[in-house]
Formats: structure tokens, C-alpha cells, sequence
């Protein structure tokens, strides 16, 4: 490669100075040429020569060197020799040898660039005369070229609103008109070479192409746009996916945006602007296709659609031939909001129907249950929960459709019928129900007890006529095997009727309540008692075994009465000698008692006879207690007695024998108290040996409640011994409570702090005791103190700490009725005042859960 680039390299360094020589040897003969092509050869000559002056002198010192070092490496450069070869066998160059030539180069062509200087000199007035003339001919081309600019931009496709075909035809035409101009261009700039004037610059021709090309690219985009909306306007209304087309054309608009983003102007243009516009008016059309698509668009919707576009009719649906063409020349676009109106109409109206719909299917098979009364053959109504349920829904539902204003308008007719309807089912149901209550609750008592029609002769006929018309309208109500409740509450009158039979039935009822006051002031206790107890109770007060289930409802712990059994074997009906309490224990009454006459006045009767024998069984238990450490000891004593009298004898015992050794005490026998805690300590030990034997459950709860009076006895005499109690006037024993037996009137009397009050004499049953601690003593202290001062007591504290246990314990230890009332936003002043009327009247006390 070495040796052929040497000898490339050599033959051209000869070949371009021979050149150059030849073309100034021929300029010898111009001197005095006058034509315009001899003076361009001229020119063309001496520009090559002053183009390659710089270049060929350079190269004659890098040829030498390549020469000798290819001879200094033994090469034989003859071989690639253009002139031929020597006699010595070196290369020649027109008869030169290599070396000699290379030699003589620089010199010849240095003559030839001094030929060329003299010559420029001999021909520079023929120059000067072209250049003018050059100029000239510039200044006229530049204008041209202006004048086509101008052209191009006002008759170029620019604002052009035609087919796109015209359109390409237009830019093609100017492609030609412009290319000739730049042929022309290049002419000029090689004259301007070589007559060494500066090269004029036509930055118009540049702006053209690109905006030719921009143009261009624009046509593209239309001709695209275009071809894919007539292939969607050419669509079936039934094969339209509309969502699908929104998408495709928000996809053209992005393309349309980063084109106009690539070149500033092109935003400018009326062309690209039109493109935008059908994308913005598709863009705007085809969600409104997608609306008026839905299933919710009925032939009145397009009848409004018709006369908004102001054609006279437009129905898809009922058109196979119709397309989206069809839609988009109503001019969907200039009428956004009116179709949006309508669409959104039609969407509120479908939501109407089908709750309407559903609303007919509810109540087409809604039915109305009813149920046999006790024993009868009358049937009850009794709506079921989906019932009331579907009645208060669909009322609020309707009520709801009813304010959507215009969107109603349709509908206006089904849903004025069918609130009138609902409204009649229900104010028919909640009264035939308040009725049905009202018959249910006085008709045993009017029809069934023979002291209620003695007493409310009147009332008993107006209610014999009410129950008769009652029960033909129940007859009348349940001739259908599936009565629907539609068809039945709004049966014409039957609202009326009713209401009518409501009125009667509250004089009834109100003449009822004032017989029952009578009873209740005679024995409050029926205050406590539900009206239906009161009245079954009243009915039955003839068959005092029917009234005894409701006796707990009175009694803290009665529950049931044993009768007498006779001599034939049987039970009496009216004679009782036992008590049964609700934890099971019996009591024996100190003489068998009759229950008869009116109810009130013999159970007036049975509480006195209950604490006339508590009264009696505690002064005989008390009796018997003074033989404790004699005969026989307490702890088999406990067996022959009622818990309750168990209880309260060790408590007054408890109270004399501790009152009795702080009393000595204070004498001076310093012992005293010892002495009793450990008579206290040795009945202690012998309960709890009990305990630990085989007992019955009852005997067990009331040894275990034992148990817990005196673990706390034994602790309020080991403070005493503690804190040495100066005598029984002392606040430590007086903060107790204590209870004193008084022989002759056989009451007890209990005392704590500076309250007093004697022992009720309440049966409260073998129910148990609770645990005193330091706690429950201050909430004695308290309660009772807040009754001395004739207020009441509220203890408060976290859910399930004892307060309402605290209050019935205390209660109990005073044998004092307690009735705990789990109060609700229920109650009312009449309710509250009856439970005042019953707890003054007999002396009990009230206990309000949860009363806040």
C-alpha cells in the first residue's frame, strides 16, 4: 500500500500544475478576447488557481520525503510510474525523471501563479464592466424572489377550506417554482465566486421549504383526519361505540398538539385551526352520542332532541339505516347544554321508573298476616317488619321522587296515586293496630268479668256494640286467602270506621283507668303493676290461684301462695297458710289466711298478714336467742327460722351485746370488747364449720349470708378495740347500723348516725347479702342521711360497680320494698307521677337505673 500511495500521490502532484500551466498558457491568447464566455473560461482559470494555490505548495515537501523514504526501503517506484522509465530505470514525468520533476515543481508553479496575477490585471477592466452587470442582474433575481415569497404565503394552502387533492396540487406547483429558483440561485452564487463578491444569502427560499414541509404535513394530518371520520360517520346508531371513537379522537387531538408544537407558526395557521375545530366539535359530539346511547332515552327524549335541532323528527332506534352522519348534521355541538338537559332528564326519569317499578312489584305482592286472638275465632292484623319497613321507605322515597321537580313532571300521576295510597295503608294499619290493642285489652274485661259490667254498665254497651262491629270488619278483612294490604287499608270507610272505633274505645278506656285508680289508691301496690296485669288480676280476683303469678309484680320477694289443703285431699281455692318466695322459701303465716271479697282489700290484707308473721316468728326467734350459749347454740338455732329473721336477730343481738361491752368498757373492765370479739370469733368459727358440711342450697345462702354479717360484726369490733372506743356514744359505733328490739311493741328499731326508723317488716326471701366494705358503709351513711333530710340519694360510679345492689342491700337490711326501674327516653310525667303515687302510698323506695 505504501508504494501505491507514493505513486498516486506523485502523479498527481504532477498532473495539477501541469493543469493549472496549460489553462494560464491558454489565457495568453485572451488578452484580447471581448466575449462574455471567453472572459467566464478566463475567470474560471484564475479561480481554480487561487482555490489551489495554498494546497498544491503544500504539497511538494510531503511528496519528497515519501519518495525518500520509499528508496531508503528499497522500493522500486518505476513501477508505479506515469511518464515511464529512464534508461537507469528511475521513473520520468514527460521525459523528467521523478526526482528532477519534483524538483522543478515549486518553480513552475510559482511562474504560473505570477502568470495568473498578470493576467487578472490585463482583464480586470472587462471584470469590473461583468461585475456591474452581475450586480444588476442580483438586485433583480432578490426582488423576484420576494415577489414569490409574498406569492407563497398568499396563495399557498394556508386558510384553503377544499378538498385536500386541490390542496396538494397548489403545494406542488410551488415545490416546482421553488426548485427553478434555486437552480437559478446556484447559478448566481458561482458567478459571485468567481468574480470574488460576497455571496448574496436568501433566507426566504429556506423559511418557504419549511413551511412547504409543515404544509405539507398538515394536508397529511387533514386528509387522515378526514378519511377517519367519514369511516365513523358511515357507522351504524346500533354499532356505535362511542367511548371507543372519544378515545381514538382525544388521541388525534394529542398528535395534532405536538405537531403544532414543533414549529411555531403552524398554530397560526387557518388550516391547522380547522383541524382543531373538527377534533374539538367530535370531541364535544361523540360523549353526547355516548349519553344519548343510553338505555335510558325513550321516544319522548328524542322528540325533545328534534324540536331543540329544529328538524321534526329523530329516532334512531326505529331507523336500521340510521349512522352517526345522521346525528352529527343536527348540529349536536351548538346545542351541548339542551342535550345535556335532556340526557341528564332522561337518567333522573329512569332512576323514577325503576323505583316506581319497584314500588307496583313490592306492594303487588305485599300481604297482610294476621293471627288468631287466644282462644277465639277473630284474627288479629299483624303486619310484618318488611311491611313497616317497605311503608316507611317507600314514603320517604316517594317523598324524595316528589321534590326532584321537573324530572317528575313525567311521572307526576303514579306518584301523587301512590303516596296517597301509602299514606292511607299506613295511617289505616297504625290504627287498625292501636284499635286491634285496645279491643285485645278490654275485651276480657268488659265481655268476661261480671264486676267490670256491674260497675261500667254504659261503657260494657258501647263496647258489646264496638266488638261486634270489630269483628265483622276482621270477618270482612280475612275473606281473601292472600289479602294484600293495599287492597284491604284502602277498602272505602274502613279509615273512618276505625277511627271511629278508636274514639269509643278510648272512652272506654278512660272510664276503665278511672275504676282502676279507685283500686290502685286502695292498694298502691298495684302502681307497680302493668294496666293488663291490673286488669287480667281484677278479672280474676274472684280465683285468687289466677292472681298469684302477678304477685311478684307487687312483693319484693313474694311469689306465690300455698292454699290449704283439705281434709277430701284437695287444695282450697280462696285459703292460704304459706308463703313462697321467688328464691323458693316458704314461710309459715301465723294463722291460715282467706282471700276473698274484693281483691284489693284482701291483699290489703295478705301484707298485713305477711309482717304480722314475720313480726311474730322474729319475737319467738328472739325469744329462743337468749339461750344462744345455754341450750341451743346459734348455729343450730339459724335452722328453725326464716333467713330474714336469722339475719336481723343476730343483728339486734349483735347491737345489745356490743352496746352492752363498750358500756362496761367505759366502767373500767378493759377486757369487755376483747371478751366479745371472741364470743363473736368462736359463732364465726361454728358457721363456717356448717359451711364446710353437706347442706341444702338453701340453708347454705342463708348460713353463707350469716357468715357475711358476722365477718363484718367481728371487723367493726376489732376496730373498736383498735381505735379504743371510749363508750357506745362514740361516732365509730355510732356510724354503724344498729338495730334495737323493742319488746313491748315487738318493732325494731334501726339506727345509724342521726337517722332512725323502724324495721318494715318486708319479706325479702332467702336471697343473700352483700359483702360490706369500707365503701358500702359510707353509702349507708349517706343514703340514709339524705333521708333524714328528706332528699334523695344518687350514687355514682363506672357500669357494674355495686350502685343499684348497694341501694336494694340496704333496703333489704331494712326490710323496706325497693323497686329498681330501668328508666328510657319512654318515660313521661304520667308515667313517673304513677310510680310517685305508689311509692308514697306505701312507703317504699324507688330506685332510677340509668335515669340521666
Amino acid at each position: 500500500s505504501g508504494s501505491g500511495s507514493g505513486s498516486g500521490s506523485g502523479s498527481g502532484s504532477d498532473a495539477e500544475p501541469e493543469a493549472v500551466a496549460e489553462a494560464a498558457r491558454d489565457g495568453d491568447s485572451l488578452t484580447t478576447a471581448t466575449s462574455k464566455e471567453r472572459l467566464m473560461k478566463i475567470m474560471s482559470v484564475m479561480r481554480d488557481v487561487r482555490k489551489k494555490g495554498e494546497t498544491v505548495l503544500e504539497l511538494f515537501d510531503p511528496l519528497k520525503d515519501c519518495l525518500h523514504l520509499l528508496k531508503s526501503h528499497g522500493v522500486d517506484v518505476g513501477s508505479t510510474s506515469s511518464g515511464g522509465e529512464s534508461g537507469t530505470g528511475e521513473p520520468e514525468i514527460d521525459g523528467t525523471k521523478l526526482q528532477d520533476f519534483l524538483e522543478e515543481a515549486p518553480l513552475v508553479w510559482e511562474s504560473v501563479m505570477k502568470n495568473t496575477y498578470k493576467k487578472k490585471e490585463e482583464i480586470l477592466p472587462f471584470q469590473n464592466q461583468s461585475v456591474e452587470t452581475l450586480k444588476s442582474d442580483l438586485d433583480g433575481f432578490v426582488l423576484t424572489i420576494r415577489s414569490f415569497r409574498g406569492d407563497f404565503r398568499a396563495g399557498a394552502p394556508f386558510a384553503f377550506d377544499g378538498e385536500c387533492s386541490v390542496a396538494y396540487q397548489t403545494l406542488d406547483d410551488y415545490a416546482d417554482k421553488l426548485r427553478n429558483l434555486e437552480a437559478r440561485i446556484h447559478t448566481y452564487q458561482e458567478l459571485e465566486e468567481l468574480f470574488e463578491l460576497q455571496q448574496t444569502s436568501y433566507p426566504e427560499v429556506g423559511e418557504t421549504w419549511r413551511e412547504m414541509k409543515y404544509l405539507k404535513d398538515v394536508w397529511d394530518f387533514k386528509a387522515m383526519v378526514h378519511l377517519t371520520f367519514d369511516s365513523w360517520r358511515a357507522r351504524p346508531w346500533k354499532e356505535l361505540d362511542p367511548e371507543h371513537l372519544e378515545g381514538q379522537s382525544k388521541k388525534v387531538q394529542k398528535q395534532l398538539k405536538a405537531m403544532g408544537g414543533q414549529f411555531a407558526s403552524l398554530k397560526g395557521w387557518q388550516v391547522y385551526r380547522d383541524i382543531g375545530n373538527s377534533l374539538d366539535v367530535m370531541t364535544t359530539v361523540l360523549p353526547l352520542v355516548g349519553e344519548l346511547r343510553a338505555e335510558s332515552i325513550r321516544p319522548r327524549h328524542w322528540s325533545a332532541l328534534a324540536r331543540v335541532c329544529n328538524v321534526k323528527a329523530v329516532d334512531p332506534t326505529s331507523n336500521d339505516r340510521f349512522v352517526l352522519d345522521d346525528l352529527l348534521r343536527l348540529g349536536l355541538d351548538e346545542h351541548k347544554e339542551e342535550i345535556e338537559d335532556i340526557v341528564e332528564t332522561a337518567a333522573k326519569e329512569i332512576k323514577i321508573e325503576r323505583k316506581l317499578t319497584e314500588i307496583d312489584s313490592v306492594w303487588g305482592q305485599m300481604q297482610l298476616e294476621y293471627f288468631p286472638h287466644r282462644d277465639t275465632d277473630v284474627s288479629l292484623p299483624r303486619p310484618s317488619e318488611e311491611v313497616i319497613e317497605a311503608i316507611e321507605a317507600h314514603q320517604m322515597e316517594l317523598q324524595s321522587i316528589y321534590g326532584m321537580g321537573k324530572f317528575m313532571d313525567h311521572f307526576k300521576d303514579r306518584v301523587v296515586l301512590w303516596q296517597s295510597l301509602l299514606r292511607t295503608v299506613d295511617e289505616t294499619l297504625t290504627m287498625w293496630l292501636v284499635v286491634s290493642r285496645l279491643w285485645a285489652s278490654l275485651e276480657p274485661i268488659f265481655l268476661g268479668s261480671a264486676d267490670i259490667r256491674s260497675q261500667l254498665p254504659e261503657d260494657s254497651k258501647r263496647f258489646e256494640t264496638i266488638d261486634s262491629d270489630f269483628k265483622q270488619l276482621m270477618k270482612d278483612a280475612t275473606v281473601d286467602a292472600e289479602p294484600k294490604v293495599v287492597d284491604v287499608c284502602s277498602m272505602s270507610g274502613r279509615l273512618d270506621l276505625l277511627r271511629g272505633m278508636r274514639e269509643k274505645l278510648e272512652l272506654c278506656q278512660k272510664s276503665l283507668n278511672e275504676y282502676l285508680d279507685v283500686k290502685k289508691k286502695i292498694f298502691p301496690r298495684f302502681y307497680f303493676v302493668s294496666s293488663v296485669a291490673l286488669l287480667d288480676m281484677l278479672a280474676n280476683g274472684t280465683n285468687p290461684s289466677k292472681i298469684t303469678r302477678y304477685l311478684g309484680d307487687c312483693y319484693d320477694a313474694l311469689a306465690d301462695l300455698r292454699f290449704v289443703e283439705l281434709e277430701d285431699g284437695t287444695r282450697s281455692c280462696d285459703t292460704v297458710d304459706a308463703m313462697i318466695a321467688k328464691d323458693g322459701e316458704q314461710v309459715e303465716l301465723s294463722e291460715p289466711f282467706r282471700m276473698e271479697g274484693e281483691l284489693e282489700h284482701y291483699l290489703n290484707n295478705l301484707t298485713e298478714a305477711m309482717r304480722s308473721s314475720l313480726r311474730l316468728i322474729l319475737s319467738n326467734a328472739l325469744e329462743k336467742a337468749v339461750n344462744w350459749e345455754i341450750e341451743v347454740p346459734r348455729h343450730e338455732w339459724l335452722f328453725k327460722y326464716p333467713a330474714q329473721v336469722c339475719i336481723t336477730g343476730t343483728q339486734i343481738y349483735w347491737t345489745e351485746e356490743t352496746t352492752q361491752a363498750l358500756e362496761e368498757y367505759e366502767s373500767g373492765q378493759e377486757d369487755a370488747v376483747k371478751r366479745y370479739l371472741q364470743t363473736c370469733n368462736s359463732r364465726l368459727s361454728a358457721l363456717i364449720e356448717l359451711v364446710l358440711g353437706d347442706l341444702t342450697p338453701a340453708d347454705r345462702i342463708k348460713i353463707i349470708s350469716l357468715i357475711t354479717m358476722d365477718v363484718h360484726s367481728r371487723d367493726v369490733i376489732d376496730k373498736l378495740i383498735r381505735d379504743k372506743t371510749e363508750g357506745p356514744a362514740a361516732f365509730a359505733w355510732q356510724q354503724q347500723l344498729r338495730f334495737e328490739w323493742d319488746q313491748s311493741s315487738t318493732d325494731v328499731n334501726v339506727k345509724i348516725c342521726d337517722y332512725r326508723c323502724k324495721y318494715f317488716y318486708e319479706w325479702v326471701g332467702n336471697t343473700g347479702r352483700l359483702v360490706i366494705t369500707p365503701l358500702t358503709d359510707r353509702c349507708y351513711i349517706t343514703l340514709t342521711m339524705g333521708l333524714k333530710l328528706y332528699l334523695g340519694g344518687a350514687p355514682a360510679g363506672p357500669a357494674g360497680t355495686g350502685k343499684t345492689e348497694t341501694t336494694k342491700d340496704l333496703a333489704r337490711a331494712l326490710a323496706i320494698p325497693c323497686y329498681v326501674f330501668n328508666c328510657s327516653d319512654q318515660m313521661n310525667f304520667q308515667s313517673m307521677a304513677d310510680i310517685f303515687r305508689g311509692l308514697c302510698q306505701t312507703g317504699s323506695w324507688g330506685c332510677f337505673d340509668e335515669f340521666n
